[in-house]
């Protein structure tokens, strides 16, 4: 499976993110993806995310992670499999909405787009995933609660990480994460 992390600094006050915490995490992760890396940083880098790649289903490039909208407005790292996305992908085409890639990883941004955080209810599968959206300077979690999706969240000093790994170099003190629990999906905006 993929690796993916990412690093939100959600209050005003916090400091941003520095580029090495976002890189050896997800170096640390280099097992859980041997065909590709990448990481992002929004406009302010208050939010980084990254993302070690495995790929099995849409093995081209256009299909690395992370992943941005057309329009840039959204951008996502995933990891694990949606079934059903060939019939997402069928009723997002009919609705007129043009794809890049024949990944499901793009199909998440377009339901994203499309349907906001009730678009988890229509997914089939296996996956953990991390959707940052630049106009609301939010971002959006969901997994599926599966023994082979790991995914990890930890808060501390205004600012919010997700990992597909325990015992990661960014976790402060060695200290065990809680997991995103229930409900299994949540937002997280800045504070106004």
């Amino acid at each position: 499976m993929c690796g993916i992390n990412g690093i939100f600094a959600y209050h005003s006050a916090s400091s941003a993110p520095k580029g090495t915490e976002l890189l050896t995490t997800r170096e640390a992760m280099r097992a859980r993806g041997p065909d590709g890396l990448g990481a992002w940083w929004n406009v302010d880098r208050r939010c980084g995310l990254g993302h070690r790649r495995l790929s099995i289903i849409d093995l081209s490039d256009r299909a690395s992670q992370p992943m941005a909208s057309e329009d840039n407005r959204f951008v996502v790292v995933f990891n694990g499999e949606i079934y059903n996305y060939p019939q997402l992908r069928a009723e997002l085409e009919n609705d007129g909405v043009r794809f890049r890639t024949t990944s499901d990883t793009e199909a998440l941004l377009h339901l994203y787009a499309h349907h906001g955080a009730e678009m988890v209810h229509r997914l089939r599968g296996m996956f953990a995933f991390a959707i940052w959206d630049e106009v609301r300077r939010g971002l959006f979690l969901a997994r599926v609660l599966s023994a082979f999706i790991y995914s990890a969240a930890y808060r501390s000093h205004s600012r919010f990480t997700v990992i597909s790994e325990l015992c990661l170099p960014v976790i402060p003190n060695g200290s065990t994460p809680p997991g995103l629990g229930n409900p299994d999906h949540f937002s997280i905006l800045p504070k106004s």
